[in-house]
């Protein structure tokens, strides 16, 4: 997985702002990390959803096997569906591990 480091472009707190307990407020300063999807180069999640990574898209997670998947975690059960899927199954190993 890449990531490549960002600075924000505006402050994440105000003055009046609360902020809740126990919780600091992300230096203006420290960068961010963007996780860049390994085959089509995209953020994965911090893109405005028509610039994220599409490479599995939303309908291969709405599928009732991958849920049954997630929800008893079993991972292999999740990449055969992945790999098996018709919107999926052409990607690389590599997109797929990204």
């Amino acid at each position: 997985m890449n990531t490549t480091p960002t600075t924000p472009t505006t402050p994440t707190g105000s003055a009046g702002s609360a902020n809740p307990a126990g919780s600091t407020p992300p230096d203006a300063k420290t960068p961010t990390r963007v996780s860049l999807c390994g085959h089509c180069g995209r953020p994965h999640h911090t893109a405005p959803p028509a610039l994220r990574c599409a490479c599995i898209p939303a309908e291969v997670w709405n599928e009732p096997e991958a849920a049954r998947a997630i929800r008893t975690l079993d991972l292999g059960a999740l990449i055969r569906l992945v790999r098996a899927h018709p919107r999926t199954r052409h990607l690389p190993q590599t997109a797929l591990a990204a």
